[in-house]
């Protein structure tokens, strides 16, 4: 499939970012509840920053991808909390496409779970010392875009 072809059967730029947002959120749910002691210094999921997509897609015009977050949460998760944490983040995870993870680094000092989603997206949990979860976004099509091809073949 081409790389406008995939970006087609992908949802919109819109529907994944709302997709993140909600997963965001969730996985707030989830801390906030087995770790209480974190205080979020932000107020839910955004959208921290936009850019154009990188190969294959660098040649489809209107196609975007961006990253989200929850801010920074003051405190961290107890080591002994960490496995709790880690299934539940993981459940939720999954039902969003997130279903490989890629890390999970357990140390006294430093916890980091990453799991790679279906389009080539990415969410990062860590704590140390604060905690911070953010989606590295895969990249879709703008929803006012017909995504065209900028080069020949």
């Amino acid at each position: 499939m081409d790389p406008l072809e995939t970006l087609r059967a992908r949802p919109s730029y819109a529907q994944s970012g709302a997709d993140y947002r909600a997963l965001l959120g969730e996985i707030r749910d989830v801390l906030s509840t087995v770790e209480p002691s974190i205080l979020w210094e932000e107020e839910g999921a955004r959208q921290i920053s936009t850019g154009s997509c990188g190969d294959p897609f660098s040649d489809v015009s209107g196609a975007w991808d961006a990253n989200y977050g929850l801010g920074t949460g003051r405190g961290g998760i107890s080591a002994d909390r960490w496995a709790e944490v880690r299934d539940r983040v993981v459940a939720v995870a999954t039902q969003y496409g997130f279903t490989q993870v890629t890390l999970d680094k357990h140390d006294t000092a430093v916890l980091t779970l990453v799991i790679a989603g279906k389009w080539d997206d990415t969410l990062e949990l860590r704590s140390e010392g604060n905690t911070r979860v953010s989606v590295f976004g895969g990249c879709f099509l703008q929803d006012d875009s017909t995504g065209t091809a900028t080069t020949s073949p």
